[in-house]
């Protein structure tokens, strides 16, 4: 992977980040290590629990 897309796959993982703990999550770990690969992030609110899964791109176009 280039310098580049890991600068801005890095940069999606903070923002997303700061969207979760800006909704009340308490962040429990990033870039979280399991023998199948990695969780950019594990979340918390309440009760649930989430495993977030990270995607960056450049450009306006979602989906």
């Amino acid at each position: 992977m280039s310098r580049d897309k890991q600068i801005l796959g890095r940069l999606g993982e903070s923002l997303a980040r700061l969207y979760y703990e800006y909704e009340g999550y308490g962040v429990l770990a990033t870039r979280f290590r399991v023998r199948e690969g990695e969780l950019d992030l594990v979340v918390r609110r309440g009760p649930d629990l989430a495993f977030v899964e990270v995607k960056t791109r450049r450009g306006e176009a979602c989906g």
